[in-house]
């Protein structure tokens, strides 16, 4: 780069960068605007932490590693602890306000994470 340095330039090449970092690494899958790094199980929008509870953060590697492919209830039920049918759809709301796109299927009983 060279001085006068232009924020829009500078702007560019660090997206450029973060992407690349990103799209490139096969621990992180990346949602939308959301980046999960599955090595550490952390989850972050932009370039902030979401911070979630132990049984969202199982959910969200779950539906991570099955984008658009329907989960159903009884895998789900399997994979966290203590969970009822209420807790479940409170953990699956959260995530919806959080911004991903989590749909129930009421014909084969399932959730899929949609793109």
């Amino acid at each position: 780069m060279l001085k006068p340095v232009y924020l829009e330039e500078l702007e560019i090449r660090v997206k450029y960068h973060y992407r690349k970092l990103f799209n490139h690494s096969n621990n992180i899958i990346v949602y939308k605007k959301f980046y999960f790094h599955v090595d550490s199980s952390q989850l972050f929008h932009e370039s902030k932490k979401v911070k979630l509870s132990p049984n969202e953060l199982k959910l969200i590697e779950l539906f991570f590693t099955h984008i658009n492919k329907p989960i159903t209830k009884g895998i789900i039920f399997d994979l966290l602890e203590n969970t009822s049918d209420g807790s479940l759809r409170v953990y699956i709301s959260k995530l919806n306000k959080l911004g991903l796109h989590v749909e129930y299927d009421r014909s084969i009983v399932s959730y899929t994470l949609k793109t």
